[in-house]
């Protein structure tokens, strides 16, 4: 099947962090016997932006081609209002529309679409899509804040009821979703839930861990309220009161505007010989430590899907999420890690000194996940994108 793919988060050179998901996926829809033109909308200030090419990424050219459109937008500032929205939503959509004719016209009418985020191509799909032309799927990574600050009556009549008749499917990453694409209004019966592939990293070492005197405790997040380390500070400081004479550490692998604040908070608690911060490092730093670790704690309240807990869970730590959350459509507590209400502090300490005390069950818990993680692939993905595109 010939597919367009619109991407949104296209790897650059340089980059700190670049994402590669977008790519992986494709390389699955490639090897899945699939042709794939992917169009990287870039806005006009950043035309001159270089992308990485086909082959620097490692996918065939002649099934990946790469195409770079600049998009009339207004800057991220002036697209914050309903009218900010409503141009963005028309100078997209035009351009949308006058670059699929003119390819069409001259390689023929893709069988099917895909969006990778909302803003600003997904939602004028009615423009450049009408009645369901092409197979449409919009993939949502996480919600919007920018559509979440207008009202419901807006977001409903101009993204969700307008973007209804040009879509096939709605690709939500993870049930935590599900509410927020009720509230911008798109229909329910199109609503389906894929979570992401992933790239499975491999141990050095064999399984279980061998567990020092001193238990290791991780996290890798951008700090950000949503993602709960002050609550992890704040357990962390009931588990020392409740259990002083337990050896740990709290390594924070990460930066962000919450750095400051956590920090104090850190002071505060008399914790500042227990907790590390170590700023942003390398994905493979990243998963060195994570292979040193024992528990890998993330109690955010706001995570869409976690990528980083099935890289914990593959690098063999106990991994504590939250209920209610992404990391609820990977964990099963009690089984393959642990889960606890959201922003609850004390539930958490009592969590952490069960599996601080327990080594028989953070290794049970440890070795479960690394089986339950391989379930998590980018071809399952593929397969599963595929078949909602052809309903």
């Amino acid at each position: 099947m010939r597919i367009l793919f619109i991407s949104a988060y296209w790897p650059r050179p340089n980059q700190p962090h670049p994402a590669f998901f977008e790519v992986d996926q494709l390389r699955a829809l490639v090897e899945n016997g699939h042709q794939l033109d992917v169009w990287i909308f870039t806005p006009p200030w950043r035309r001159k932006a270089p992308f990485l090419s086909s082959l620097e990424l490692g996918l065939d050219p002649e099934h990946v081609r790469l195409k770079q459109i600049v998009l009339p937008r207004l800057p991220e500032l002036l697209s914050r209002g309903r009218l900010g929205t409503l141009i963005n939503k028309l100078a997209s959509g035009l351009r949308m529309r006058t670059c699929l004719r003119k390819v069409e016209q001259e390689t023929g009418v893709f069988k099917a679409v895909i969006v990778n985020g909302e803003r600003y191509i997904g939602l004028s799909a009615k423009l450049w899509n009408p009645k369901n032309t092409r197979s449409l799927a919009m993939i949502v990574h996480g919600a919007d804040p920018i559509l979440e600050r207008l009202s419901s009556k807006f977001v409903k009549r101009h993204v969700g009821e307008s973007v209804n008749p040009g879509l096939t499917c709605l690709i939500l990453v993870g049930n935590r979703l599900r509410d927020y694409a009720l509230r911008m209004g798109y229909a329910q019966d199109r609503i389906q839930i894929i979570p992401n592939g992933f790239r499975h990293p491999q141990l050095s070492r064999t399984v279980p861990k061998k567990r020092g005197a001193r238990i290791k405790i991780i996290t890798v997040a951008r700090l950000i309220k949503v993602k709960g380390l002050d609550d992890a500070i704040q357990a962390l400081a009931l588990l020392q009161r409740n259990h002083p004479t337990l050896e740990w550490n709290f390594d924070i692998l990460g930066d962000g505007p919450e750095r400051a604040p956590l920090v104090n908070l850190t002071e505060q608690m008399g914790l500042s010989n227990r907790v590390r911060f170590h700023g942003s490092v390398p994905n493979k730093t990243v998963l060195q430590e994570l292979e040193g670790a024992d528990i890998f704690l993330l109690p955010s309240w706001n995570e869409a899907f976690g990528l980083v807990y099935l890289e914990a869970m593959a690098m063999g730590c106990t991994v504590i999420g939250c209920l209610e959350n992404g990391a609820a459509d990977i964990l099963t507590d009690g089984v393959d890690g642990r889960l606890v209400p959201p922003r609850d502090v004390e539930k958490l300490a009592e969590v952490l000194g069960v599996l601080a005390a327990d080594t028989n069950q953070c290794e049970a818990l440890s070795i479960a996940a690394r089986k339950s993680v391989k379930r998590f692939s980018w071809q399952a993905n593929a397969e599963a994108i595929v078949d909602a595109l052809n309903g």
